[in-house]
């Protein structure tokens, strides 16, 4: 059977897979800006953060409104240039919206796990 991640193996962005297979990762966040981004024709607005340290998956993660909120409430600021140089850390989880579950990515203040 075909996997989508394999016809789409690296989209450039964080995925929850990522962090299921890597595990909790506390990371810095080197850039936040907000972007307009298309998917399939519908144009929305994305918080787009760019994290260090690099690992094998992508270090740009790309956020909805309630990610941007987990974030925000993690470093304690809703100014997006407060986020440069605050650690994350990021896990994957299940969220029900949209009449289906959705497994997504979510940030909480590092507690020194880098």
């Amino acid at each position: 059977m075909t996997d989508i991640n394999q016809i789409f193996p690296n989209t450039g962005y964080l995925k929850a897979e990522n962090v299921d297979e890597s595990g909790e990762q506390v990371r810095t966040i080197v850039r936040a800006e907000e972007q307009e981004v298309d998917y399939n024709g519908t144009v929305s607005t994305r918080i787009i953060v760019e994290l260090e340290p690099e690992m094998d998956w992508a270090c740009r993660l790309s956020l909805t409104a309630a990610g941007a909120r987990s974030v925000a409430e993690a470093v304690g600021s809703t100014k997006l240039d407060e986020w440069t140089g605050r650690e994350v850390e990021l896990y994957a989880t299940d969220v029900f919206g949209f009449g289906k579950t959705h497994h997504v990515i979510r940030a909480r203040a590092a507690q020194g796990l880098a």
